[in-house]
């Protein structure tokens, strides 16, 4: 993908100027070259918004799911930790 593709995602994603993240969530998109060279800049950081929201919401879910269960695995210390 060209930089200035990346670029213009970037200046047109609202987590734009989170650069690290912006560019980490167009890795994980993992999408093919071939699809990747037929989007617009702009399109490419539409996408990059929306895999945040995903993220986001992802995390607000988990956050729930911790809070009802009343714990939460600590995968450094291989361990439950109770958070009630």
């Amino acid at each position: 993908m060209s930089r200035s593709k990346i670029a213009t995602a970037l200046k047109t994603a609202k987590i734009g100027d989170c650069v690290h993240t912006a560019l980490h969530l167009l890795e994980v998109a993992a999408l093919p070259d071939d699809i990747m060279s037929g989007l617009t800049g702009k399109q490419i950081g539409a996408m990059i918004d929306g895999l945040w929201r995903v993220a986001q919401n992802s995390k607000a879910v988990a956050t729930r799911e911790a809070i009802d269960e009343g714990a939460i695995w600590d995968h450094k210390r291989q361990a439950l930790r109770e958070i009630a």
